[in-house]
């Protein structure tokens, strides 16, 4: 497997190339303000260049919040190169020497959830006399996905467990190879629609605040209700979103499978509650993406159906609420009942092609 190296000295001999120069592609919901960095706070948030030249290097910041950022590298389309980077250290980490003299493709992304904090990159630098291009436009099909752990790619890549428990694969691993936005939900779709994309993906989040897995005891968690609007939705670190930045034409919403811990759907009282903070997610939603459609689902991870019943419900009364037809709930064929575990790379990419599918067979979906 390839892996990036680092060395703590930056090159002597080489040109240098700031985090804002304007030919370097963001995409994600990306720190932009901070001068000279750019933060990366959820998974599958990165950017394209292009570069000229046969060597590459990267200067990332980790900031020594939970494990250790993993990112992942990708020249010319070729297969990824891991990158973990060393806990509380401002690095530069040589990526790559001797590549063909020619103009290179470039992206490079956060592979693993918010639970690593934030991850910086404070520019890069390519050989003596090389130069950096524009990459290729963005698409102008948009889609946004908020989440959890499925969506951030958790647990994508252990080679051979595809249905098996987590409990079988060594799930909190050192190295973090096995978490990978880029192969979570919100990529694989993404992909597959040839569509830009802003993915927020968030291990254990559930709806509601007190209820869920993000933020631990339960008392401390907060849910989709406080982190839809974030930049840096860290509880302790919040930062405000700026939604002009990012106008999706398709908005996929798949939570309810973190929501038992602390909620009882199938208690009326309870299940009224969560559906009306669902609608009202919904109402802020669509105060900042009018002509946005919107996709309700969960995903093939195993839980109780009744939370797709309530979902279903959810978007059936919002659209004789609002009068739209913009509100969509959809199943995977599994949904619920597909895998013990977090899914793996081929049930990705087996919800990926079914998401995309209905999707595209929503009217005027692209408009």
């Amino acid at each position: 497997m390839l892996q990036a190296d680092g060395q703590t000295k930056y090159p002597p001999d080489a040109t240098w190339v700031t985090p804002n120069d304007p030919r370097i592609q963001y995409y994600g919901r990306c720190g932009t303000d901070e001068p000279g960095s750019v933060g990366f706070f959820y998974s599958a948030s990165g950017f394209r260049a292009r570069f000229s030249g046969r060597s590459l290097a990267l200067r990332l910041e980790e900031d020594n919040f939970g494990p250790a950022n993993s990112m992942g590298i990708r020249i010319d389309g070729g297969a990824e190169i891991p990158l973990r980077l060393h806990a509380a250290t401002d690095h530069t980490y040589v990526i790559a020497i001797g590549l063909p003299n020619k103009v290179h493709d470039l992206e490079v992304y956060r592979r693993q959830d918010t639970y690593g904090g934030v991850a910086k990159f404070k520019g890069m630098w390519l050989e003596k006399g090389a130069i950096l291009k524009r990459p290729a436009t963005r698409s102008k099909k948009r889609i946004e996905f908020f989440g959890d752990s499925v969506t951030s790619g958790a647990a994508t890549t252990p080679f051979g467990y595809e249905a098996k428990p987590d409990s079988a694969v060594e799930y909190d691993n050192v190295d973090e190879v096995i978490n990978n936005g880029y192969w979570g939900l919100g990529s694989v779709t993404s992909r597959i629609l040839k569509a830009d994309a802003n993915i927020q993906g968030i291990g254990g989040l559930s709806l509601l605040d007190q209820t869920g897995w993000f933020g631990g005891e339960l008392e401390h968690t907060v849910g989709l209700e406080s982190t839809y609007d974030k930049l840096n939705p860290i509880p302790g670190q919040m930062s405000s979103w700026d939604f002009t930045r990012f106008t999706p034409h398709v908005v996929v919403v798949a939570i309810g499978q973190n929501d038992a811990r602390g909620g009882d759907i199938h208690d009326q009282a309870w299940r009224t509650k969560w559906k009306d903070a669902y609608k009202g997610l919904l109402e802020n939603l669509r105060g900042h993406y009018p002509k946005a459609n919107f996709v309700l689902s969960t995903t093939v991870l195993i839980h109780d159906l009744e939370w797709d019943k309530a979902i279903h419900e959810v978007a059936d009364e919002f659209c004789l609420e609002y009068s739209t037809k913009s509100v969509h709930f959809f199943s995977f064929k599994r949904a619920g009942i597909g895998t013990p575990g977090h899914p793996r790379l081929k049930e990705q990419e087996e919800m990926g092609q079914e998401l995309a599918a209905f999707i595209n067979r929503v009217p005027g979906v692209w408009k």
